[in-house]
């Protein structure tokens, strides 16, 4: 829900560009400012130190969330950015805290189930909060998607109230059993591979997400408009949730081919005018996205320890969202000048390159099998290294 919340704000950008006029620099600034207050959060819970109070650390976010929710149900400037500001501490206080917990309670099976899960909330984001802008007029969209994110977050922290209190003895268990160091020689140069993928595939999904509808509704291309950025986190969920499968059919993937294919086909589309091949495109980046991120991240994370597979994936994210967040604001400086559909598309095409460029030596998904080994019922993260489960398996 967390992801959710930030997901829904991109189908809604032309809507508050119609209503407040909004440049393109204010348009990347509801992404960069969100960034930024993820990015400070995310460094700040790097540490396994910070994530041993996951519980606590979980519910803020959920209550910073709703703040941010009656923020941007609000369809001001200033509103606006001043929410996207808290939303994006709420996501890295419950980034790192929800990815401990996920393997604090169900053993190595949580890695990746933390690198996926997030895709469920992001279709869920821009799908609902497509559908209710095309059923609502300008100014009832947000506030029907915002008071409705605002009070399944109320519901969940009333039910994670309780389950977090049930859990409680074995959840400090599990998060103290744990190194107290920072996890910097792993996150160091030997790790620099893992770490350039998600940058790249990340960056790609920034830019479609923040930017699509809006480079679309431009276009005059309405069914790209709306189908495109939904379509996009549901071919990442797809790759995601089909991981065994993608292990079996292609396990020298890494996601970057699809990457770049994607975004080919999605200028080729734009150029033409063709909302059915920008939607193949769509297709195509979501599944490079969805292999390329989690791959790497479950290479970093594997054998991790709960609080360290906490901390380690605060500090991926870290790393993914502020190279992305940097490119999407000079993206909105540059667009200011040029226009925003010559800027957009000329960043998506470098990004392609670069995914290309690095294809043949980044993480593949046939390294990340040990991750997806399933455990014995009952064996969880600290109760022994899983490296050498992974071994004895």
């Amino acid at each position: 829900m967390l992801v959710a919340a930030s997901n829904a704000v991109n189908p809604l950008l032309p809507t508050y560009r119609e209503a407040l006029g909004l440049t393109p620099l204010v348009i990347s600034m509801t992404f960069t400012l969100y960034v930024a207050a993820l990015v400070v959060t995310l460094f700040a819970m790097a540490r396994p130190q910070a994530v041993r109070r996951a519980g606590a650390v979980l519910l803020t976010s959920l209550f910073l969330i709703v703040g941010s929710d009656l923020l941007l149900a609000d369809a001001q400037e200033w509103s606006i950015l001043v929410g996207r500001v808290i939303g994006g501490a709420a996501g890295g206080l419950g980034t790192g805290a929800a990815s401990a917990l996920m393997v604090a309670a169900v053993g190595a099976k949580g890695r990746a189930i933390t690198a996926t899960g997030n895709t469920a909330g992001a279709i869920a984001g821009a799908a609902g909060s497509q559908l209710l802008v095309s059923l609502l007029s300008v100014g009832a969209a947000p506030r029907a998607v915002f008071f409705g994110h605002s009070g399944v977050a109320v519901l969940l922290i009333v039910g994670l109230t309780v389950v977090l209190g049930l859990r409680r003895e074995d959840n400090r268990s599990a998060l103290a059993a744990t190194p107290a160091s920072a996890p910097s020689a792993r996150a160091g140069c030997a790790t620099l591979r893992l770490f350039v993928p998600g940058i790249i595939v990340w960056t790609c999904v920034s830019l479609a997400g923040v930017f699509s509808a809006t480079l679309f509704d431009e276009l005059d291309m309405q069914v790209a408009r709306a189908i495109g950025p939904v379509v996009l986190p549901c071919a990442t969920a797809a790759v995601q949730l089909g991981a065994p499968a993608v292990l079996r059919l292609a396990p020298r993937s890494s996601g970057m081919l699809a990457t770049a294919g994607g975004i080919v086909v999605i200028l080729v589309g734009a150029w033409f005018r063709s909302d059915v091949l920008s939607i193949i495109g769509f297709v195509a980046l979501g599944a490079g996205v969805g292999t390329g991120y989690r791959t790497a991240l479950v290479v970093l994370t594997k054998g991790s320890r709960a609080a360290r597979q906490g901390a380690l994936a605060s500090l991926y994210a870290a790393a993914c969202y502020s190279i992305a967040a940097a490119v999407v604001t000079a993206v909105g400086v540059v667009g200011n000048q040029t226009g925003l559909v010559a800027a957009v598309c000329g960043t998506l095409a470098l990004f392609g390159a670069l995914a290309l460029s690095v294809s043949a030596w980044v993480p593949r998904v046939s390294d990340a099998q040990d991750a997806l080994t399933v455990y014995p019922r009952g064996v969880h993260a600290h109760n022994e290294d899983m490296s050498n489960w992974g071994h004895r398996q």
